[in-house]
Formats: C-alpha cells, structure tokens, sequence
C-alpha cells in the first residue's frame, strides 16, 4: 500500500492558491510575488520546495495548464 505524502496536501493548496491568484507559469508567478510578497505559508519557488518529494513534474502540471 502506498504510504500518503505529507507534503501533496500543501502541493494541492499552493496550487489551488496559483491558480486562484491567475499564474500561468514560473515567471508570473515570480512577478506577482514581488508585486504583492509572499503568504508566510508560501514557498518562494514551489519547484525548489516540492523538487525531492517526488510530486513535482514541472510548472504545466503544477499549474494544471495543459491545453
């Protein structure tokens, strides 16, 4: 049985968070951020953040942006 990630319930709320605030990619999401700061809950780069939790692929499936 597969053990549940502690960190994939904050990858769903900060991705659920990206998509609110309207980021479409890696640079938005920079930009914004140093036009409003950060939430003390958010990380400053969610790559970096999730990068060894085996959850993170790349900014188009954090962001669910697939067309």
């Amino acid at each position: 049985m597969k053990q549940h990630n502690p960190l994939s319930d904050e990858y769903g709320k900060l991705s659920t968070y990206a998509k609110w605030i309207g980021v479409h990619n890696a640079n938005e999401w920079r930009q914004y951020h140093l036009a409003n700061g950060y939430p003390n809950w958010v990380p400053k780069d969610p790559e970096i953040h999730f990068k060894d939790s085996g959850l993170w692929s790349d900014w188009e499936h954090f962001l669910d942006a697939r067309h």
